[in-house]
């Protein structure tokens, strides 16, 4: 059961609990119309724009460390951390000078592309990206034709990041048809 507190943007403490089909519908709206992998009273007050292109906003548990990253000009990445082996995936990588700097920067061996749809400000990226790490994995949905996939993915589907994290793949229909959200446990837990 997924218990997300209101306390923090309501002032009092309140929690609300959600099954696991209303946890994969939350996540896809959160994605699709935030763009972003927090709930919004998460959010820092003045916002995720900051005046360098590398956001020091991140989320980090034992298992995991979500880093966002600014794209274009009004868009974002997401550089997802095994903390314990420093392997990581980027979703969406439109920008991939920002992606390079920030694997060198936290020292992170860059191993896979998670592609949520084809669009050039969420793919756009991915050719590049291949050419600069041949051997790097760049997953989309199968009914959806992202730029330089090399593994397509349907949902249900799981991946590995590094030994720890587990990609859960989530078919989500809403913004184009072959959308996929990508839903992030340690590894041998329910997402």
């Amino acid at each position: 059961m997924f218990v997300w507190d209101t306390s923090k943007k309501r002032g009092k403490a309140q929690s609300c609990s959600f099954d696991k089909a209303e946890r994969r519908l939350i996540y896809a709206y959160l994605k699709a119309e935030l763009g972003n992998l927090y709930p919004p009273a998460t959010r820092p007050v003045g916002g995720w724009l900051r005046p360098h292109r590398i956001s020091h906003e991140h989320s980090h548990t034992s298992a995991m460390e979500i880093h966002t990253l600014e794209a274009l000009s009004d868009n974002y990445m997401y550089l997802i951390v095994d903390a314990s082996t420093r392997v990581g995936a980027v979703v969406d990588p439109a920008d991939p000078d920002v992606v390079m700097e920030a694997v060198q920067r936290l020292g992170v061996t860059l191993k896979m592309i998670l592609t949520t749809h084809h669009h050039f400000d969420h793919a756009g990226g991915n050719e590049r990206m291949k050419a600069l790490m041949p051997n790097i994995v760049v997953v989309g949905g199968a009914t959806d034709k992202c730029q330089g996939m090399t593994k397509a993915v349907n949902d249900g589907d799981t991946l590995q990041v590094g030994s720890g994290l587990t990609v859960h793949c989530l078919h989500t229909p809403c913004h184009t048809t072959g959308h996929m959200c990508y839903v992030l446990s340690a590894s041998g837990s329910a997402p």
